[in-house]
């Protein structure tokens, strides 16, 4: 009867793997059994200060897809933070089952322990994700990853933490996970082609708002590299040194970050250097983050201690309908 059963089961996984393979490929059409891809959020303390070396977190909270009410959500993933008025506003990317389509969505903590879920705040009739926020001159924006519109733009909170409206559009290309800092007066973004995940642009302009973005001259800055070009998260900034995060999709999307230093940043020229040996956040092997992390958004609680929020991918064996991710 054991050997039955682990002959059962072994079949039954074999099923899976088959007929998950087969939906892929178009071959049968949902429901059926099989395994997805599954991005989920959790916010985190770090042990240690961030230097660009592989980090040692304690989660917090983890966030899973239950944890949307508003839309039949398939996955959660590309968290960014800010703090405003003693409130931690998260943002992220919402797979909408329905549509198909990423949304924005939107959770608050007092404390940045307990986490409550407010609503999607941005849907568009294309692909929302990586809604990186920020405060400038008394105003609040974000810029998320827009590329199936076509192009780079800016959202401007009408009615905070909510109502967004489009301020303008930055740039018009369709550019992927465009990621802003603001340096010695001016304003840098980092951002990968739709159709060119290997190559990392990079622009510039001396105003949010009003200003014209113009390319680098040494733009694209890194080619041809699966591992160190498109974008993971903020510019982290600690002290004088600056940090660019990058995903690496070299063995299969989404299975790590790392940290490149930045240490040249100027109108004419630019260069960094990797700033160790192995990656931030990699692969766990096994749970929530089992199979891959690509994102870190970096902050510091009140005392200041390194708080910050990630993603992970795992592997779930799935009955029914789903939404197969990346």
């Amino acid at each position: 009867m054991k050997r039955f059963g682990l002959i059962a089961m072994a079949a039954l996984a074999l099923g899976c793997v088959a007929v998950t393979c087969a939906c892929k490929a178009g071959l049968v059409t949902p429901p059926y059994v099989g395994y997805a891809n599954i991005w989920s959020v959790a916010v985190c303390n770090l042990e240690e200060p961030f230097d660009g070396s592989p980090l040692k977190v304690t989660s917090v909270r983890h966030l899973t897809a239950e944890h949307v009410t508003d839309v039949s959500a398939q996955f959660i993933a590309d968290p960014f933070m800010m703090q405003k008025g003693g409130v931690w506003y998260l943002y992220y990317e919402v797979l909408n089952g329905d549509t198909g389509e990423g949304d924005i969505g939107l959770s608050t903590s007092s404390d940045g322990v307990n986490w409550k879920y407010d609503s999607i705040v941005l849907d568009e009739d294309f692909h929302l994700s990586y809604p990186q926020v920020l405060e400038h001159n008394g105003e609040v924006y974000m810029i998320p990853e827009s590329s199936a519109a076509g192009d780079v733009r800016l959202y401007r909170a009408t009615n905070f933490p909510t109502e967004w409206s489009v301020d303008r559009i930055l740039v018009d290309k369709p550019l992927v996970d465009a990621t802003l800092h603001h340096h010695d007066g001016r304003w840098w973004m980092f951002a990968t082609p739709r159709d060119s995940w290997g190559d990392l642009h990079l622009y510039s302009t001396d105003d949010l708002t009003s200003g014209d973005w113009a390319e680098h001259p040494q733009s694209p800055i890194v080619t041809g590299s699966a591992r160190f070009a498109r974008p993971g998260g903020r510019i982290v900034k600690r002290g004088d040194r600056l940090f660019r995060l990058a995903q690496d999709h070299k063995l299969r999307y989404g299975h790590q970050l790392w940290a490149l230093e930045i240490t040249k940043l100027t109108t004419d020229e630019y260069a960094e250097s990797r700033a160790g040996t192995s990656p931030i956040l990699t692969a766990d092997g096994d749970g929530w983050n089992g199979i891959g992390m690509h994102h870190l958004d970096l902050h510091q609680t009140s005392g200041g201690k390194p708080f910050a929020c990630i993603d992970g991918l795992q592997k779930v064996l799935c009955l029914g309908p789903i939404t197969l991710g990346d």
